[in-house]
């Protein structure tokens, strides 16, 4: 089920929203829209909601040593909060602890150091919303600042996509579960990757079941097409992605040895 679809035929609270009505959504990314998973993620859905007619808008985190690859999304769709010397002097606190880039960690982060994080992302929310209007705001990782959009906004529908890393940082940072759950226990409706991120957010975020829906990770479609596939001898696989214990490559060696 595509994001579309489940804002479309799901009550999202005291909000319904119309078949194939015309959204502004607003999409927010504590870090870079590159790089990572979540932030190509994030890219693509903006794609896919601009080829169904929606407006786009997005909020994220830059700083300096490489440019922002952009596909698809414009520099006048985006506004940037800037780390490592701009508006916040800290390296991008990343959603897991070894990124592809500069990074820090935020179980490493000071009270005053998430203060100012949320601070400035306050006030780049709150600009960027009386500006922009949303009808809807998509933020990413049930974390800190899908907390604080839902604190912020009460009567703008804010629904989250779980990319599975916001569920170790709430494992690995028990001094901020407090600040997550006073937001994120009231999201109006949350995507999740399996029926065990569902069950764990619902026994520890206490969102009810009904609010989430299981979509998986989705992937794209002009890349990946389905057609004759030949059966080479031995079956050739490649692994794309990070070399983590954190990413399941052990299991997954595991499970090759018995193929």
């Amino acid at each position: 089920m595509s994001l579309f679809q489940f804002l479309w035929h799901w009550n999202l609270g005291a909000f319904t929203m119309v078949t194939k009505q015309k959204l502004k959504i607003l999409h927010v990314l504590g870090q870079r829209p590159d790089s990572t998973g979540s932030g190509i993620y994030l890219q693509s859905m903006m794609h896919e909601a601009a080829k169904c007619g929606h407006d786009n808008f997005m909020i994220a985190g830059i700083q300096p040593g490489s440019d922002i690859e952009l596909h698809n999304v414009s520099l006048e769709q985006c506004r940037f909060v800037r780390f490592n010397g701009g508006d916040i002097s800290f390296l991008i606190p990343g959603m897991t602890d070894v990124m592809p880039y500069p990074s820090t960690r935020f179980v490493d982060l000071s009270e005053q150091d998430i203060e100012t994080y949320e601070m400035v992302f306050a006030r780049v929310l709150k600009e960027t919303e009386a500006r922009f209007r949303p009808d809807i705001i998509h933020s990413h990782h049930n974390w800190l600042l899908s907390s604080l959009a839902r604190r912020l906004f009460p009567n703008v529908p804010v629904v989250t996509t779980c990319h599975g890393t916001d569920l170790r940082q709430f494992q690995n940072c028990p001094h901020l579960r407090k600040k997550v759950l006073s937001g994120c226990r009231h999201l109006d409706a949350a995507m999740v990757l399996s029926g065990a991120q569902k069950e764990y957010i619902v026994r520890n975020y206490r969102l009810p079941p009904e609010k989430l829906v299981v979509i998986g990770a989705g992937y794209n479609d002009s890349l990946f097409t389905i057609g004759a596939k030949p059966s080479p001898r031995p079956v050739q696989l490649v692994y794309a992605g990070k070399l983590l214990h954190a990413k399941g490559l052990p299991w997954l060696l595991k499970a090759l040895k018995t193929i």
